[in-house]
């Protein structure tokens, strides 16, 4: 999936540096783009379009290849995303955003759901759905009792699929009071980049696809005008990670250190990759890359096509109802309690030492 968003979002960004030759598609796909930066809300469905059997031989050539229960999942699943602002989507930080959306579907239905509304944050899982998917048997609730620990009982709610909320400005101000009572500092603020430093990396990024980056017409199909863009894939991913490495902190806290190192890049194979995007009345309506090309030590039949479909977020992210408040303070007891005791089993203390500090904290 993420293939189709980098390359998707580089695109966009710097088609205007093409060729005479890629100027006229390319400024097809950059003016969608600017039309879907202008919207308010926006909601986007990823998924493989492609046979089980297909996503295991895209991985025999790789240490572990994907099982086959694994893959027959994978082929079913959906990824939902939307979102809705006060401002258009391209000027908005994030105060502005009133509601978002992630889902994710299979065939046994939706699986998992978080929504953010406010200042509330709600979830909810199918355990029983999951556990269907995976050929495994959902835990009971008495065998969860058993392990969790006090503040952490609204898992009875998740068991039974139904919606938990929690408060986000609430459980932030727990989080400084329990880190401020541990003799910590007060938590700093996430950087944010300044408008000098998002040119810089835009200006950056740009200069990559301009060296890298191929677009050209793709044609007319199924009432959308194509536009496919071109690049060698471990060279345009390596490109821009080095571009980005010098604002890595600015971008999140300890950024530098998680960015990848030289020989991480090292078995991602250079296959020239494509994404094909589709854009209907001068709007981008959908996006695929074809996988199959990466697996360069496999034999793949046909295309592994992922593709993305784009809406105009329509559908009001709205609170679901009869929602189960769960008590932050409780929940973060809970999950230190959950923590210490995980250390303490790794740790060699043994289970009656895990077990004593199960319930303490």
């Amino acid at each position: 999936m993420t293939a189709v968003g980098c390359v998707a979002a580089l695109t966009a960004g710097a088609v205007a540096c093409g060729t005479e030759q890629q100027l006229s598609p390319g400024k097809q796909l950059s003016n969608a783009f600017d039309t879907m930066g202008k919207q308010h809300s926006l909601s986007v469905e990823m998924g493989f379009d492609a046979a089980p059997d297909q996503l295991v031989a895209l991985t025999k050539g790789g240490d572990e290849p994907m099982p086959p229960a694994m893959a027959k999942a994978l082929s079913k699943l959906k990824v939902t995303f939307s979102a809705e602002s006060k401002k258009a989507l391209a000027d908005s930080e994030e105060g502005d955003v009133t509601g978002s959306l992630m889902k994710v579907s299979g065939a046994e239905g939706d699986l998992v759901e978080g929504r953010f509304v406010g200042d509330n944050v709600y979830y909810r899982v199918d355990v029983k759905a999951f556990a269907k998917m995976t050929g495994s048997p959902a835990p009971s609730k008495e065998e969860l009792h058993a392990k969790l620990p006090k503040g952490l009982e609204f898992v009875d709610k998740v068991l039974d699929g139904q919606w938990v909320k929690v408060n986000t400005k609430e459980l932030k101000k727990v989080a400084e009071k329990q880190s401020e009572a541990k003799g910590g500092k007060k938590p700093s603020a996430e950087p944010t980049l300044s408008e000098k430093t998002q040119k810089k990396i835009l200006d950056e990024i740009k200069g990559v696809v301009k060296n890298e980056v191929t677009v050209k017409d793709g044609g007319k199909r199924d009432g959308a005008d194509h536009v496919v863009a071109t690049a060698p894939f471990r060279t345009v991913l390596k490109s821009v990670f080095d571009k980005l490495r010098p604002f890595a902190d600015e971008m999140s806290p300890g950024g530098a250190a998680n960015m990848p190192k030289e020989k991480d890049f090292k078995d991602i194979p250079n296959t020239k990759v494509s994404v094909d995007f589709a854009l209907k009345k001068g709007k981008l309506s959908a996006a695929s890359v074809d996988l199959a090309p990466l697996a360069e030590k496999a034999k793949v039949k046909g295309e592994v096509p992922l593709r993305m479909t784009f809406g105009d977020g329509d559908a009001k992210v709205t609170a679901p109802e009869n929602a189960t408040a769960v008590d932050p303070e409780k929940m973060i007891a809970g999950m230190m309690s959950m923590a210490a005791n995980a250390r303490g089993t790794v740790g060699g203390g043994g289970a009656h030492g895990a077990n004593s500090s199960l319930y303490t904290g």
